[in-house]
């Protein structure tokens, strides 16, 4: 819970480095897509990240050092179909950081974007699960939903290790 790592921070009172990982894929198009959906999807993918570096800022503005690393998708550069509440998420949370690392590199304190592709993650299940949960069977768009999801499949022993990605936030830490 945030209230837990603030207390943990004030038992530290030192930070070197954050990881903000946290994140799912809704799917989904947008005529079909509750605005509450986008809602859920920022919170976690951007909001998320936004509170937990609000905490630790203070720390690495008064220690003027540390390193902030989050990790967004290739999807906050290029546009998918039937993926626009992920997105969105990780276009603002590319903008966001871009605007993060300009106000606090003064204080010393560097800010990386990590941008995968596709990996061998849960988050695709999640993803399709929703869409799945969401898709009704007369809606315009099942048949696009369909080949978008056949052709995720058919990719997949094609995504790549995600000890990969693990690795380059050690490298770049």
């Amino acid at each position: 819970s945030i209230h837990n790592f603030q207390l943990f921070l004030k038992e530290i009172q030192k930070v070197d480095l954050l990881v903000n990982n946290a994140g799912y894929a809704n799917g989904g198009f947008v005529e079909e897509i509750p605005v509450e959906e986008y809602r859920k999807q920022f919170a976690t993918n951007l909001f998320g990240a936004i509170s937990i570096t609000q905490l630790v800022l203070p720390y690495m503005r008064k220690q003027r050092s540390g390193k902030i690393i989050n990790i967004s998708s290739i999807s906050g550069q290029v546009g998918f179909p039937g993926l626009s509440p992920y997105v969105s998420s990780k276009y603002a949370l590319e903008g966001w950081s871009e605007s993060l690392r300009l106000e606090v590199k003064l204080f010393g304190i560097d800010v990386a974007l990590i941008e995968p592709g596709s990996y061998n993650t849960n988050i695709w299940e999640v993803g399709k699960q929703l869409a799945e949960n969401q898709s009704d069977t007369t809606s315009p768009y099942k048949e696009y939903m369909d080949k978008i999801q056949k052709h995720i499949n058919s990719g997949s022993d094609t995504f790549g290790n995600p000890i990969d990605v693990a690795n380059k936030i050690v490298e770049i830490a």
